[in-house]
């Protein structure tokens, strides 16, 4: 407090003090927030500080000592750090805007106290600071000084405010602060923000929810058959980013764990992750044009990921919409995708029980080895030879159930009904129908029987290209295997 008066109190003025504090629910989206307020604001000399979980304390402490004109926090760090009596953060007299951003996720995600919290720090706008003022007429503080009237601005996805919320603003401005009948989470936290019975309120919600260049649909299917349809949209329909949304963090793992045993690359993001963990999984997918990302709500709103083609609700939302249309399936295709499906699924299983041994046994040896205890081994002989057997026998199943999979992994996925005489029976692909162009193409101009094409590659309609002498030694080859196989059957019938 500087005890100055008149004009000299000007240039004690504070030049470093906060201006601007904006709360989001999630750390990826405070940290967006803050890349692009430091991309329009660096010609201007505005700072612009993250305060975020997950990162170190101590150095968000020292960036808070600069004196940032912004901050831009999660409130569960920034509620931290306030009770621990950062001093940039508890000075809130000269805050010129304050904004919650998706505050309809911060009111579910469990941050509703801390985040009101925050907000009663906040000083009167109105009446209390003019009485206050008239009290302290030889004594210029820097609340007086740099005080203005601050902004408030709550963003939300959906709109839930009710149609009477400017009354009830007005009702409960009149009776104390703590009045809060006939409101819901987001009205108590707009009005303990600070916002006025005059407010302006912008509905931005078009009367089509789907967005224009979107194109949205479903898959009715059993519980079990998920990861098949799943695989089948990833494997035929997957290019460019995907996302596969989650509602649980149990659901996310299996997902993951089955598309890896399948060959599919993912990156996962969900809360529990360390938040270096989290950021480079955003940097991979951001890096892959073709990445998917398995991901829980987190990620669901406010991050900027360009060139995402797909998203997946592996789960379904509770408010979907009764209007998607179904999504446009090749049955042909399902009985491929569920025979590897199958062997992934046996894989991943083995695996698991194989995991959650490995971990038990080296949790008892570190225990063992931490009480410093000798334990003798009670399984008898046979009891250790079968252990043995069982282990080898299951080691040589998952070895087996890989070496199939992986022969099928390693051929396109086809439909059950694929001709290379009849193309038409399974539809009409993209490759199906570039060849079909190039062939004509070629017709066009004459050159499939000119002297210099006559060694061209041989074209077959619904195939890659292939050499016709090597296409006659894969067909010989067949033959061949056919033959031995019928010579085999005829000696041990």
């Amino acid at each position: 407090m500087l005890e100055e008066k008149g004009e000299e109190a000007a240039k004690y003025a504070p030049k470093g003090v906060l201006r601007a504090l904006v709360i989001t629910p999630t750390r990826e989206l405070a940290l967006q927030v803050t890349n692009h307020l430091k991309e329009f604001g660096k010609d201007i000399n505005v700072r612009v500080v993250p305060i975020v979980g997950g990162m170190s304390a101590e150095k968000q402490e020292r960036l808070l000592k600069t004196g940032p004109e912004i901050i831009v926090g999660t409130p569960g760090r920034l509620w931290e750090l306030i009770s621990g009596g950062e001093k940039h953060l508890v000075e809130l007299h000269s805050l010129s805007f304050f904004v919650l951003d998706e505050a309809d996720r911060m009111v579910e995600a469990g941050h509703f106290r801390e985040l009101q919290s925050i907000i009663e720090l906040l000083p009167m706008t109105s009446g209390a600071t003019e009485g206050q003022s008239q009290n302290t007429q030889n004594c210029v503080t820097i609340s007086s000084l740099s005080r203005k009237k601050r902004q408030t601005f709550v963003f939300s996805a959906t709109l839930a405010l009710s149609s009477d919320f400017r009354k009830k603003l007005k009702r409960s401005s009149l009776k104390s602060k703590q009045s809060t009948e006939g409101l819901n989470s987001i009205e108590i936290l707009s009005e303990r923000a600070g916002m006025k019975p005059n407010a302006a309120i912008v509905d931005l919600t078009n009367a089509s929810i789907l967005a224009k260049n979107l194109e949205e649909s479903f898959i009715e299917c059993r519980e079990e058959d998920k990861d098949a349809y799943l695989y089948y949209i990833l494997s035929i329909h997957g290019e460019g980013r995907t996302i596969v949304f989650c509602t649980s963090i149990a659901a996310l793992r299996h997902i993951s764990s089955i598309l890896h045993v399948l060959g599919i690359n993912v990156s996962t993001l969900h809360a529990q992750m360390q938040q270096r963990a989290r950021l480079k999984a955003i940097d991979r997918f951001h890096a892959n044009e073709h990445g998917i990302l398995v991901a829980t709500d987190v990620a669901a709103r406010g991050l900027d990921i360009p060139g995402v083609r797909t998203v997946v609700h592996y789960q379904l939302p509770h408010s979907a919409e009764e209007s998607i249309k179904r999504f446009p399936l090749e049955s042909s295709y399902m009985p491929e995708v569920m025979k590897r499906l199958s062997l992934a699924r046996q894989i991943d299983k083995i695996s698991q029980k194989d995991s959650q041994e490995r971990a038990n046994k080296s949790w008892l040896e570190r225990s063992v080895e931490s009480l410093e205890l000798v334990v003798e081994n009670s399984d008898s002989e046979e009891e250790r030879v079968k252990s043995f057997k069982q282990k080898k026998a299951s080691s040589a199943h998952l070895k087996k159930l890989q070496q199939e999979l992986n022969g099928l992994l390693s051929r396109p996925l086809r439909p059950k009904t694929f001709s290379h005489q009849y193309p038409t029976a399974v539809g009409v692909t993209h490759l199906i129908q570039n060849q079909f162009e190039e062939l004509a193409k070629h017709n066009g101009d004459g050159n499939l029987v000119s002297g210099e094409n006559k060694r061209q590659k041989m074209l077959v309609i619904g195939q890659d290209c292939v050499e016709p002498l090597q296409a006659l030694r894969s067909a010989g080859r067949e033959v061949l295997m056919d033959g031995k196989e019928m010579a085999e059957k005829r000696r041990n019938p």
